[in-house]
């Protein structure tokens, strides 16, 4: 049986363009411990096009990582400077409406070294086990795990 987890339709104007709006699906996450706990909740953007999720250093640090292999994310402008240093890694979650909480997911995960980054939330353990559904028009959007 699936569990549906609400989504909030975030809309802001661009930095770099007033006249364009950037849509977000934000998602309520939260990582697991060892024994199952569960720590504070954090709001991350689904990200459809990442092949795994993004995570800055203060959400991850102190939770049970799996270390995989030192990494470098390069994004859509490949240029040394903007290549980031990561650990290529796998970490428990849940995700949450504050309503309904999802079973536990195995996420393979980008662990940054920086805070300087926003939460994205990619395919690997999470969104290729759910189904996503949004409608920005008529302001619904959620996932069913």
């Amino acid at each position: 049986m699936s569990t549906r987890i609400k989504l909030r339709i975030s809309q802001q104007p661009s930095r770099d363009d007033p006249l364009v709006v950037v849509t977000r699906l934000i998602c309520r996450v939260t990582f697991c411990g060892e024994r199952g706990e569960l720590g504070p909740e954090r709001y991350g953007i689904l990200d459809t096009g990442a092949p795994v999720s993004l995570i800055p250093k203060r959400m991850w640090q102190g939770y049970p990582v799996l270390k995989l292999r030192d990494a470098t994310v390069r994004g859509i402008i490949d240029r040394a400077e903007c290549a980031l240093e990561v650990i290529d890694g796998v970490i428990g979650a849940t995700l949450t409406d504050g309503e309904s909480t999802s079973e536990a997911l195995t996420i393979r995960a980008h662990l940054a070294h920086t805070d300087d980054i926003p939460l994205l939330l990619g395919f690997s353990g999470l969104l290729d086990r759910a189904d996503v559904h949004f409608s920005v028009e008529r302001r619904e959007a959620y996932l069913e795990v």
